[in-house]
């Protein structure tokens, strides 16, 4: 299985503090925190989906921790071109909008 990832950056509105029981270890001010994220993009092998359930809810996460704890390597390919997450109303509304701004460029008109 491979997955599309690529990077976003999240940023915190606070001081983050990480503490050793009640002692400071280190503080970072409004921190900006980097992370690969799945884009929604997968690829399966034949294998992988068999030996997805028919019969139950079962999400990517729930195929990535059943394929790794049989020993299986899970791949990422890093994309790092434009793309925007729809999951929420006001990201479809945003991919929305730059499509619109984008049409000639992703169609080829």
């Amino acid at each position: 299985m491979t997955l599309g990832v690529t990077k976003r950056q999240v940023y915190v509105d606070f001081g983050v503090i990480e503490l050793d029981e009640n002692t400071v270890k280190n503080y970072k001010e409004k921190p900006v925190l980097e992370y690969y994220v799945s884009m929604g993009v997968y690829v399966f092998t034949p294998y992988v989906i068999r030996i997805i359930p028919e019969d139950k809810k079962f999400d990517i996460p729930d195929l990535v921790d059943l394929l790794m704890s049989q020993n299986l390597k899970v791949f990422t390919y890093y994309y790092e071109g434009f793309w925007l997450d729809i999951g929420r109303k006001e990201d479809a509304i945003l991919a929305q909008e730059e499509f619109e701004k984008r049409k000639k460029e992703i169609l080829g008109e």
